[in-house]
């Protein structure tokens, strides 16, 4: 059965870019979810692409919360690595034949995009509060 995730308002990290990028992953890992019933064998390829445009994500986010001066820049980056190891640890069992339960990582995929967005919530919140003018003005 095809579990896929739908994309939600409150996913939203009010970022015009990020939400645009947070939209394709969820696109990637339903195209995953799909593949899994329907496609088995084609998962390594759709694992690819979701691992090229997580990285590119990843740069482009990170590359913003740093600029920002985001104090857990850190911690969230180490996350990403976190994902990506998983992913590519999950690549190379299907490159070398061993057993994946497709359905569990799946599951995995779902569960870590929605928990992203959350986290990048909180980050972009910090962001705009410490950007805004409001907090960059000084008081005469």
């Amino acid at each position: 059965m095809q579990k896929v995730i739908i994309w939600r308002k409150e996913l939203s990290v009010d970022h015009n870019d990020l939400d645009k990028q947070h939209k394709q992953i969820f696109s990637l890992v339903n195209w995953i979810a799909v593949g899994i019933d329907n496609n088995p064998s084609g998962v390594g390829a759709m694992l690819d692409k979701l691992i090229q445009y997580t990285e590119d994500h990843f740069e482009y986010e990170m590359s913003l919360f740093r600029s920002a001066g985001y104090p857990e820049s850190i911690g969230h980056d180490a996350e990403h690595q976190e994902f990506l190891d998983e992913i590519q640890r999950m690549r190379a069992k299907l490159t070398n034949s061993d057993h994946l339960n497709l359905e569990n990582f799946g599951r995995y995929l779902r569960l870590w995009i929605v928990k992203h967005c959350r986290s990048d919530k909180q980050a972009v919140a910090w962001i705009n509060k410490e950007t805004s003018p409001e907090a960059t003005s000084s008081c005469p």
